[in-house]
């Protein structure tokens, strides 16, 4: 469990810079059934705050011509599209090859390397990104060869969870607070683990394209500023060499900074059952 002892034992760096990154682009996980009017919700959350983002986006779940429109329009206003594979599967399943994963992302890339705004960052599904040395330095040669750099995290979350849960309960506004304190608790986290490093580059925050974030994004933004966060664009936080870092902890991937580390406290993901006691509670 991230408690408030690890919060305030870890050095806190000076720095408080924060991009958004939105992962998957499932129009099912929206809970819309105007796919077209919640997308474009989206993307005035986002002109309103006056944020470019970078979309890591799962290839078969893209296919079909109106969800390639909706992509060409956050193309169209100037975010990143990249790519987070054909399948979205699990690189640290022991069946899965690294030839299997790497042809899984070269399918995705056909699709992805066709928007105007294409980046060639590839994100892993899950933030798995091989559980043996063979594996991880497979895709690592395969990104070097095409040209590719990981889209590290490193602020992630569970607002996946929390979606559901947002979901279920018929689109609660009581989520709202929530979810906002969760996210603050998961930046703080990592913002101990940036300074314990001292670490001083804007920080890439993971999130979904999904209910929660259609509802609440404008929230979010808000709620970060209040907190003396300053938003950068992603493109601008790529640009730093913190995400060029290829760290050797197996197994591979998870945040960034927490493998940088050398995963020393939890690990954000492994808070769900802490934050689905919470969403409980909240039902």
């Amino acid at each position: 469990m991230i408690t408030r002892r690890h919060l305030l034992l870890a050095p806190v760096a000076r720095t408080r810079t924060i991009a958004l990154t939105f992962d998957d682009f499932n129009p099912a996980a929206l809970g819309s059934a105007e796919a077209k009017a919640a997308n474009l919700r989206f993307l005035g959350h986002l002109d309103r705050a006056g944020l470019e983002t970078t979309a890591f986006v799962v290839g078969g779940l893209n296919q079909e011509a109106g969800r390639r429109a909706e992509l060409e329009a956050w193309s169209h206003a100037g975010h990143r599209i990249a790519n987070h594979t054909w399948s979205h599967r699990n690189y640290n399943n022991p069946a899965m090859t690294g030839l299997e994963f790497a042809a899984d992302a070269a399918r995705a890339h056909t699709f992805v390397s066709t928007f105007r705004t294409f980046t060639p960052l590839l994100r892993f599904p899950m933030l798995k990104e091989g559980e043996t040395a063979a594996k991880r330095d497979h895709m690592r040669l395969w990104m070097r060869t095409e040209g590719y750099r990981n889209g590290h995290v490193a602020i992630d979350g569970c607002d996946w969870l929390y979606s559901q849960y947002f979901l279920r309960s018929g689109f609660a506004p009581k989520f709202r607070e929530p979810y906002l304190n969760h996210l603050e608790r998961m930046a703080n986290f990592s913002l101990g683990l940036a300074g314990r490093s001292a670490i001083e580059a804007p920080l890439t925050l993971l999130l979904h394209y999904n209910a929660i974030n259609l509802a609440f994004l404008p929230d979010v933004i808000a709620h970060f500023r209040s907190l003396g966060w300053r938003w950068v664009d992603a493109s601008r936080a790529f640009a730093d060499p913190l995400y060029e870092k290829e760290p050797s902890r197996l197994p591979a991937g998870e945040s960034l900074l927490w493998a940088l580390d050398g995963g020393r406290e939890r690990h954000q993901g492994e808070q769900d059952k802490v934050e689905e006691d919470i969403l409980r509670r909240l039902l």
